[in-house]
């Protein structure tokens, strides 16, 4: 293999480029990925491809099998990269690392293959189907669409954007490419462009496929707005083991390399509105309210269409949807336990208002005894006499009330025992 045992280790990378002198529209990659001894929880091997992710694998000491003839005795992993990703230049930079981070632990790579396929970029170019007229504002799929797209610059830049770039990209297997994806789009993160829409119009068609990936909390959501006003948003948790796959980000890029349980599924909506708009421009914000460092999503497959001479009914269908999008308030969407500080608030409330039942209950067992006690003393025969300034009874006091001792009191004394 290229690099192997005491080798490739920390820091350690592989790159080619590769001339591509046939006209494609994706690249298929292959090759075998050596993991050797001990790596540990959240380190990876990565591909990626003109500098876009295209493929991550987590490996453990837990899984492969010791090879006498590999490394020191820890379990050694093979596994078989296979991956398709769009790719239309003449060249292609591959490049082979890992993020391992210390020095006993090893890596290595064979049998690296490169070959061009037609892979269809999902994108119809026939008109859409609503009634009315309709012309192509924009057509976008990535990793070839990125002129106009800003995002956040960083974690230490607050409130600016950016222009976004390849890095920005992230390859989930056969999902293809997406702006966003693992590790790229998270908690903050958004996706901004503004398209100019030369035609006259008074409806503007947006259609985009939203990715979620990872896991996603209740009361989380994907959203977007045109021109700042609200106009989708859907909440995307994965509610069973059924409700999306096993494709990429945590454990793995591909179903077969995933290793998560269901709640990390990822899946994807085909997003597609119709909002009213006129002017000369439009701006497209998609964005979310995640508040975890291990949730991601991404987008794909951007079109955006003018239409005009709308029937009458359809229009006003189309309006009044609008209309009720335009009026949810993000906040209101999120609602009062939408993220894990107002779930950390109900959990202290409930606990609060179970201290208190608690106590109440406590005071209401205590009131029962003292009434048990009152009664019988009541009913008890002779009097017992409390000292002066006393107030109620012990515990001790009042069970031997109620539930006076059943040993034998024997004869009474006679008075001749009296007279000794």
């Amino acid at each position: 293999m290229l690099g192997g045992y005491q080798v490739f280790g920390k820091g350690a990378f592989v790159q080619k480029t590769f001339t591509v002198p046939a006209t494609h529209s994706a690249l298929r990659i292959q090759l075998k990925f050596y993991k050797v001894d001990r790596w540990d929880w959240h380190e990876y091997g990565y591909v990626t491809v003109d500098g876009a992710h295209a493929w991550s694998r987590m490996f453990t000491s837990h899984k492969g099998v010791p090879h006498a003839d590999c490394g020191s005795n820890w379990k050694d992993e093979l596994v078989e990269v296979d991956v398709t990703i769009p790719h239309a230049a003449a060249t292609a930079t591959v490049r082979i690392y890992t993020n391992i981070n210390d020095r006993d632990e090893w890596w290595g790579v064979q049998d690296v293959s490169l070959m061009t396929v037609p892979v269809p970029n999902g994108l119809d170019s026939s008109p859409p189907s609503p009634p009315g007229s309709w012309s192509s504002v924009a057509a976008v799929t990535f990793p070839s669409a990125l002129d106009g797209w800003r995002g956040r610059c960083g974690r230490e830049v607050e409130g600016a954007d950016c222009a976004l770039t390849a890095a920005q990209q992230y390859t989930c297997g056969s999902w293809g490419t997406m702006l966003g994806g693992y590790k790229v789009f998270g908690r903050d993160d958004f996706a901004r462009k503004t398209f100019e829409v030369l035609e006259p119009h008074t409806h503007l068609r947006v259609q985009l496929r939203f990715y979620k990936l990872d896991r996603w909390d209740w009361h989380e959501y994907g959203y977007i707005t045109v021109d700042g006003v609200h106009a989708w948003s859907a909440m995307l948790l994965s509610r069973n083991q059924k409700d999306g796959e096993r494709m990429c980000g945590y454990g793995g890029s591909t179903a077969l390399s995933a290793d998560a349980s269901w709640q990390y599924n990822d899946k994807y909506v085909d997003v597609d509105f119709i909002v009213p708009h006129q002017a000369g421009e439009a701006t497209i914000n998609v964005f979310t309210n995640l508040q975890d460092g291990d949730e991601f999503w991404g987008i794909g497959e951007v079109r955006v269409t003018a239409g005009t001479d709308l029937p009458e009914a359809f229009a006003a269908t189309v309006d009044a949807a609008a209309a009720t999008a335009a009026e949810i308030n993000h906040a209101d969407v999120v609602g009062p336990f939408g993220d894990n500080v107002g779930l950390g608030i109900l959990a202290i409330g409930l606990l609060l208002g179970s201290g208190a039942i608690m106590i109440m209950a406590v005071r209401w067992q205590w009131r029962v005894l003292q009434r048990m006690r009152s009664s019988a003393l009541k009913k008890a025969p002779g009097t017992i006499k409390k000292p002066p300034g006393a107030n109620g009874g012990s515990l001790t006091d009042i069970v031997a009330v109620i539930a006076p001792s059943s040993a034998p009191a024997g004869p009474p004394p006679s008075d001749v025992d009296s007279a000794v």
